[in-house]
C-alpha cells in the first residue's frame, strides 16, 4: 500500500506528466499493477493489455511504456519491445535499465556487437548494475564460455546476495559445469528467500529430473503450479516426471485439461501420445499424433512418430496413411524443382512406404532416375506405373521406346533381376545418449536415433540397428556392438528448442571400440531435422567403402553386384580379393586385406544401373576365383590439370605389395556419384563452427525463469 501512494504521487507531481485528476491516476495504477501481477505470473498478453490501457489514460506514463518492452521481448518481438523502450525512453528519466533491456533486445536479433556495447556502457555509469551483468553473462553463454558466465554471476552475487535470477543462474550454471552439489545448494538458497515464487520450484524441478530424482522434481512441479495455476512450463516439467515414474494415466488426464484449456504445446500433445502407447492403447496414441502433426505441420518428430504408427498400425489404404504420404510428396517436388534429386528420391521413398499406390509418387520416382541417368530404373518405375495405374499416351510411347532401347541390357542377358540383389554389406548401430532432459519432446533422442538408423537402413548397402534404450556409458555399447558383430557403431547426442537443433555423436570400430569419426550438425529454420539426418546419415557412410561382390560367370567374363549407381563406368578397374579376406582397418576408416587373398583383378566393359560386366585377369597361373569373392574399384588418381583421369592400379598408401596389408580407400571412392552431400540452404547460416549465434538450452531454461 505504501508502495502504491508513493507511485501515485510521483505520477500527480513529477513536471513531464500531463495534468491528471487523481481519479484518472488512480485507473492509471490499477491498470499497471494489475499487468505487472500478470507479467510476473508470465501471462504476458494479459499483462499487455494492461499496460496499454494504462497508456491510453495517460500516454506519457514511461514505466508503462518500459514493462511493454519486457513483455515484447519475453514474447520475442525484439522490434516492437524497441519501440516500446524508445517511448519509455522519451518519458522516462535516463536510467540503465532501457539500456540494458535494449541489448537483450539486441541479442534476440543477433547484433551480439551493438549487445555487448550497451551492457558495457551501462556499467560504466552503473558499476553495480545487475541486469547489465546478466547481460555479459548471456552473450558468454553464447560464446560456449560457461566458466566465463559463471564468473559474471558470481560478481553479480557480490552485490545482491539473495537476487533470485542470479541464484537461480548460478544453480543452472553449475549444474552445465558437473557441480551437483554447488547447483543444489544455489537452489537452496534461492529457496530460502523466495519459497513463494514459482519460477523457484519449476527450475528446482528442472534439477531434480536432471539428476534422476523423479519423486523431487514431481513436488517442486506441483508446488510452482499451486503457486500459479497458469504456469504451463511447470506442467510440462510434472507430465514429464510423471512420464518417468510410469504413471501414464495421470499424464493423459493432465495433458487433456491442459489441451482443453487450450494450452496447446507440442510437448503436451507428444507425451500424451507415448503415455497413451504405454498403456496399450495404440489407436489412440496414432490418433493423438495424427491430430498433432495437423496442429504442428512442421515438427518433424512428431510427425515421424505418427507415420511410424500409421506404418505398424493402418491398412495400406487407409485415407491417413494417403494423407501423410501427399505430404512427402510435396516435398519431394519441392526438392526436385531445386534439382536436389538425393533428398527428393528420399521424399518419394517415405511417401511410396506409406502410400504403395500413389501414382503421382511413382512418377516423381521415376523422374527422378531419369534426371540421374538411371534408365534401368526409369523404366523399372514406369512399369509400375503402367501395371497399377492409368498410363499417358506419353508414358506409354516412353516406355515402349525404353523396352526396345534397354532390350540389350546387362540384367536380360545375365536373367537377373538387379531389384532383388541383396547388397548389404555394412552392419551399423546407432545408439544414442539421454543426458539431458528434454522439455520440448521426451524421448526425442531415441526418435533421432531410430530416424537415423532407418535412413541408414535405406541405403543398399547398409543395414542399421538400434538398441531401443539409452547407453549410459560407452563401455555397454562396445559391448553391444562387438556382441552383435556390427562393423561400427555410433553413440548420438541431440539437443534442440523450439527453433534450432543440434546432433552430434562419434562413431567407433565395432571390433576394437577405436574411435573413427566425428559428426556434429547444426541447423535452424524448417525441415532441420530431416536435414541434419541427411548430413549425419552421409558423414557415416563417407566412412564405408564400396565394393561388390561376383554373381555370376561365363568363361573369362563377370558379372559384379555394382553399377552405376554405385558410380561404376566402362573401364573401371575392380580389384578381386578371396570372401572374407575384406575386413575393416582397426582404428581408421577403411578396409583392409592380405596381399595373399588378391585373385586378380576386372576390367569393366558393360555397365548396368546396378550391375557391371567385365573380364577377369587371374594374379596367377591358378584361376581360384569362386561365387561372392570380394570386387573392390580401385581408386582413381586425382585430376590432372590438363583434364586427363585415367585410373590409376591404386590411391597412394592402398596399393597391394607381397607379404603386407593392402588398404581400401578410407571413403567411397566414387561419393560424389553415389551420395552427394547435402547442399547448406538458405536456412544453414549459422555454422557449427560459430557457435555465437545459437541459443543454448541453459539460455531458454534462464529467460523461462526471467
Amino acid at each position: 500500500m505504501k508502495y502504491r501512494t508513493l507511485l501515485l504521487l510521483l505520477i500527480l507531481t513529477l513536471p513531464w506528466v500531463p495534468s491528471l485528476s487523481a481519479q484518472s491516476a488512480g485507473r492509471v495504477m490499477g491498470y499497471y499493477e494489475r499487468g505487472r501481477q500478470l507479467q510476473t505470473m508470465q501471462d504476458y498478453f494479459g499483462a499487455t493489455e494492461q499496460f496499454q490501457e494504462a497508456l491510453l489514460v495517460n500516454p506519457s506514463f514511461g514505466d508503462a511504456w518500459f514493462a511493454l518492452g519486457e513483455c515484447a521481448y519475453a514474447l520475442e518481438d525484439y522490434e516492437l519491445s524497441l519501440n516500446y523502450l524508445e517511448n519509455a525512453e522519451k518519458y522516462s528519466r535516463a536510467n540503465g535499465d532501457i539500456m540494458t533491456m535494449r541489448g537483450f533486445n539486441y541479442i534476440g536479433q543477433q547484433k551480439i556487437f551493438q549487445a555487448e556495447t550497451l551492457f558495457r556502457a551501462v556499467l560504466k555509469t552503473y558499476p553495480n548494475s545487475i541486469d547489465a551483468r546478466f547481460g555479459l553473462a548471456e552473450l558468454d553463454l553464447l560464446h560456449g564460455r560457461i566458466s566465463g558466465a559463471e564468473q559474471t554471476y558470481l560478481e553479480a552475487l557480490k552485490r545482491q546476495s539473495d537476487n533470485r535470477r542470479i541464484l537461480l543462474a548460478l544453480a543452472l550454471v553449475s549444474a552445465n559445469l558437473g557441480k551437483l552439489d554447488v547447483a543444489e545448494n544455489y537452489i537452496t538458497q534461492a529457496m530460502r528467500y523466495h519459497s513463494g515464487e514459482p519460477q523457484v520450484h519449476y527450475l528446482a524441478s528442472y534439477l531434480s529430473l536432471e539428476r534422476g530424482d523423479l519423486a523431487d522434481a514431481e513436488t517442486h512441479a506441483r508446488f510452482a503450479i499451486t503457486l500459479n495455476e497458469n504456469f504451463h512450463r511447470a506442467y510440462e516439467l510434472l507430465l514429464l516426471a510423471l512420464y518417468r515414474r510410469e504413471q501414464y494415466r495421470d499424464v493423459v488426464d493432465i495433458c487433456d485439461r491442459q489441451i482443453a484449456q487450450g494450452h496447446h504445446s507440442v510437448s503436451v500433445w507428444q507425451i500424451k501420445a507415448l503415455s497413451q502407447a504405454k498403456l496399450g492403447q495404440g489407436a489412440e496414441s496414432l490418433a493423438t499424433l495424427y491430430q498433432a502433426q495437423s496442429i504442428f505441420p512442421e515438427d518433424e518428430l512428431i510427425r515421424s512418430e505418427c507415420e511410424k504408427a500409421a506404418l505398424k498400425l493402418l491398412p495400406a489404404d487407409d485415407p491417413r496413411r494417403r494423407e501423410l504420404a501427399a505430404f512427402h510428396v510435396r516435398q519431394a517436388q519441392s526438392y526436385g524443382a531445386s534439382f536436389l534429386q538425393y533428398q527428393a528420391q528420399s521424399e518419394y521413398e517415405t511417401a511410396l512406404r506409406l502410400n504403395p499406390a500413389d501414382m503421382d509418387a511413382h512418377r516423381g520416382y521415376a523422374e527422378t532416375f531419369r534426371a540421374s541417368g538411371f534408365m534401368e530404373r526409369y523404366l523399372g518405375e514406369l512399369k509400375i506405373v503402367a501395371a497399377q495405374g492409368t498410363p499417358t499416351t506419353a508414358e506409354k510411347d516412353r516406355l515402349e521406346g525404353l523396352e526396345s532401347m534397354l532390350a540389350d541390357s546387362l540384367d536380360r542377358k545375365w536373367g537377373v533381376d538387379q531389384e532383388r540383389l541383396d547388397k548389404k554389406r555394412w552392419k551399423i548401430g546407432v545408439y544414442y545418449r539421454a543426458e539431458k532432459v528434454q522439455l520440448r519432446h521426451e524421448d526425442a533422442d531415441r526418435i533421432v536415433a531410430d530416424a537415423l538408423a532407418s535412413l541408414l537402413s535405406g541405403t543398399l548397402n547398409i543395414s542399421a540397428v538400434t538398441m531401443g534404450q539409452p547407453v549410459t556409458l560407452y563401455s555397454s555399447a562396445f559391448r553391444e556392438a562387438r556382441t552383435a558383430n556390427l562393423h561400427y557403431f555410433s553413440v548420438l547426442s541431440y539437443e534442440e528448442n523450439d527453433r534450432e537443433l543440434t546432433l552430434t555423436g562419434t562413431v567407433y570400430s565395432g571390433k576394437t571400440g577405436a574411435e573413427i569419426k566425428k559428426i556434429a550438425v547444426y541447423r535452424t529454420g524448417s525441415n532441420r531435422l530431416s536435414s541434419a539426418l541427411l548430413y549425419s546419415a552421409n558423414a557415416i557412410r563417407s566412412i564405408l567403402p564400396v565394393y561388390g561382390r561376383v554373381i555370376a560367370r561365363n568363361s573369362t567374363e563377370v558379372l559384379v553386384d555394382l553399377g552405376r549407381t554405385e558410380g561404376i563406368t566402362v573401364g573401371t578397374e575392380f580389384t578381386v580379393i578371396k570372401s572374407g579376406a575384406l575386413v575393416p582397418r582397426d582404428a581408421a576408416p577403411g578396409m583392409k586385406y592380405n596381399d595373399a587373398d588378391r585373385l586378380g583383378s576386372i576390367t569393366v566393359s558393360t555397365v548396368g544401373d546396378g550391375i557391371a560386366a567385365g573380364f577377369f585377369k587371374p594374379a596367377g597361373f591358378y584361376d581360384r576365383l569362386g561365387m561372392q569373392d570380394v570386387a573392390a574399384p580401385l581408386a582413381r588418381a586425382p585430376v590432372a590439370p590438363d583434364g586427363n583421369n585415367t585410373p590409376t592400379a591404386a590411391a597412394p598408401g592402398s596399393a597391394p605389395t607381397a607379404g603386407e596389408s593392402a588398404a581400401l580407400p578410407s571413403a567411397p571412392i566414387f561419393e560424389a556419384s553415389v551420395e552427394p552431400m547435402v547442399p547448406i540452404t538458405v536456412t544453414d547460416v549459422r555454422s557449427p563452427e560459430n557457435p555465437v549465434q545459437r541459443l543454448p538450452a541453459i539460455l531458454d531454461l534462464l529467460k523461462s525463469v526471467w
